[in-house]
């Protein structure tokens, strides 16, 4: 295994650990719903858990539209975009290493959500979360990445302590 979505795979191949379920429909591995909008709350918290709801939400947003998003290199589910490496500054710590079914076990035994955040993540994986504008990165304001300014980077919009693009 060379990434943490590898890892996550190694779960969903050898089971859920909350049902003991071996495989989804059909005998194919799948990821389990719960660990999905476990992940999807905790990143909101760990990105934006200080953000008025709007913010929150847009995070949120921001792993939809590159789940949508011909580049398919982000991934094509929730969870390999959460998990892609070097996408999310709050799992680069996870991303970057060498994984194993043990590493990923106490990984997801630091994963945490407060309500509100729980709340965004059932919103994004409900369906119901839509926003009329496509963006796909953002970052804080208190950074200034170099992809910010490349071209084919556009400025969507600016909520609370962070800044919204899309790429062109």
């Amino acid at each position: 295994m060379t990434t943490f979505g590898d890892a996550v795979q190694f779960v969903n191949d050898f089971g859920d650990a909350r049902s003991g379920q071996l495989d989804g429909p059909v005998g194919k591995p799948y990821t389990p719903h719960w660990m999905v909008g476990h992940l999807f709350g905790d990143l909101v918290r760990r990105e934006a858990g200080g953000e008025p709801y709007e913010g929150q939400l847009l995070v949120a947003w921001v792993v939809l539209c590159r789940v949508r998003s011909p580049a398919s290199w982000w991934g094509r589910t929730p969870i390999t975009v959460m998990l892609a490496p070097k996408q999310f500054s709050c799992y680069d710590h996870v991303t970057d290493t060498e994984p194993t079914g043990a590493g990923v076990a106490a990984f997801l035994g630091t994963l945490s959500a407060d309500r509100r955040c729980e709340r965004v993540a059932e919103a994004a994986m409900s369906g119901w979360l839509e926003f009329p504008e496509v963006m796909t990165h953002y970052h804080a304001l208190s950074v200034s990445p170099s992809w910010a300014s490349a071209p084919g980077m556009a400025f969507v919009r600016e909520v609370g302590g962070h800044r919204f693009y899309r790429e062109d």
